[in-house]
């Protein structure tokens, strides 16, 4: 499902000029790719199986054993190698170290909010799994037309109310749908979903715009990269 997007995207990059300045003589760090990737593999394998056996299964401590020691031994790899994947000085930048804690706390809240209401809407309300994905599709629409909005907002007036107000109205949209009663009717949950998605315009933007302007241009691909994995494993 993938394939024609990223079809389309590489069209797309034909037109972009190359950067005015190249990082030259830099080898691929093949060893902290590997060490993050099995780290990050057996560490979410096994939080994800644990309830289906134990904490004392091999099948849940081995993968979890295997994926913390790799992960420590990434930041011991990126420390000492002369070419690392992640150079560990950009969580010295305090704006790329902070947003990407807060990028933790956030994506784990919505994260767990959007599961519990999908699930909530199909155990009690009856909703198909079809109508459950379109319930939250007007957050979709409202960061379609807003978010570009409040990155300008934010890039003008910097971050930090932005990424203060963002949540705590996100957090109001939520409390507003504890009035849905059995019934699940969706005209009762739609306002908390409209005030939610706003409050997720209001954040995101000015959130990724605070830490990627936090590092220099030619670190940005990283940057995003490790803000993403840290929203994925949030």
């Amino acid at each position: 499902i993938n394939i024609l997007p990223i079809l389309v995207t590489l069209w797309l990059l034909r037109s972009l000029t190359l950067p005015e300045q190249i990082r030259e003589k830099t080898r691929l760090d093949i060893g902290g790719a590997l060490l993050c990737a099995v780290g990050f593999a057996g560490s979410v394998f096994a939080l994800i199986e644990q309830p289906n056996y134990s904490w004392s299964h091999p099948a849940i401590y081995v993968p979890l054993l295997v994926g913390v020691s790799s992960l420590v031994a990434f930041v011991w790899h990126e420390r000492r190698t002369a070419h690392p994947m992640l150079p560990l000085e950009l969580f010295s930048v305090r704006n790329f170290a902070v947003g990407n804690v807060a990028t933790v706390a956030i994506y784990a809240g919505l994260a767990l909010a959007t599961f519990v209401l999908t699930i909530f809407v199909q155990q009690v309300g009856h909703y198909t799994a079809t109508q459950a994905g379109l319930a939250l599709m007007p957050v979709t629409i409202i960061m379609f037309f807003l978010s570009s909005r409040f990155g300008a907002l934010s890039g003008k007036y910097g971050p930090r109310l932005f990424m203060a107000l963002g949540p705590m109205i996100g957090a109001i949209g939520f409390l507003a749908m504890l009035w849905v009663d059995n019934n699940v009717s969706y005209w009762a949950l739609l306002p908390g979903i409209l005030i939610f998605g706003l409050g997720l315009s209001i954040t995101v933007a000015p959130l990724t715009s605070a830490i990627l302007g936090a590092i220099d241009n030619r670190q940005a691909g990283i940057g995003s990269a490790v803000n993403n994995a840290v929203a994925r494993v949030a």
